[in-house]
């Protein structure tokens, strides 16, 4: 999950940074890690939330103002888009591999 440029629409540093820590503080009470979202010019700080239902991660996407998040449950992952009105769930869209499902952090 990230906090970052939200609606996929680029921010000034200072206000992807306070986005960020509004984040962590809204998250202080779950299990987390730090995590890396995207490569390139388009790599954003994020968590690795754990424990979260589908529907918590969707909330907290749009509480963000979050295009999509990254939703996760065993060793699969899904691109849920968190639009209004409609959530659309790409499933599949990524798998953690073996080799990297103790590492941290986490590149997503």
């Amino acid at each position: 999950m990230t906090a970052r440029n939200p609606g996929a629409q680029a921010q000034p540093e200072p206000a992807n940074e306070a986005a960020h820590r509004r984040l962590g503080d809204r998250t202080a009470h779950l299990q987390r890690l730090s995590a890396i979202n995207g490569e390139g010019d388009w790599q954003e700080e994020a968590l690795l939330l754990l424990e979260l239902s589908l529907l918590q991660a969707v909330q907290l996407g749009r509480e963000f103002g979050q295009a999509a998040v990254l939703f996760g449950a065993g060793g699969r992952a899904a691109l849920v888009w968190c639009g209004p009105g409609s959530v659309r769930v790409e499933r599949f869209w990524a798998v953690v591999h073996p080799d990297a499902a103790h590492s941290s952090p986490c590149i997503l």
